[in-house]
């Protein structure tokens, strides 16, 4: 939800866009989340090539 009002939001000037950016990190910086790969990479190497059909 941060994400969209920092999308949405006007600034008036760089130092209240910086300000938004840094507060943005400073709340979201502990919600991350590991990626979990959940196929095997040649299953995932098999479908991008066939998509890009190289």
């Amino acid at each position: 939800m941060q994400a969209e009002i920092l999308r949405r939001r006007v600034f008036p000037s760089k130092p209240t866009l910086v300000q938004g950016i840094l507060g943005y990190i400073a709340r979201a910086g502990g919600e991350g989340r590991p990626l979990r790969q959940t196929r095997p990479v040649d299953a995932v190497l098999r479908s991008a090539n066939s998509m890009t059909r190289h």
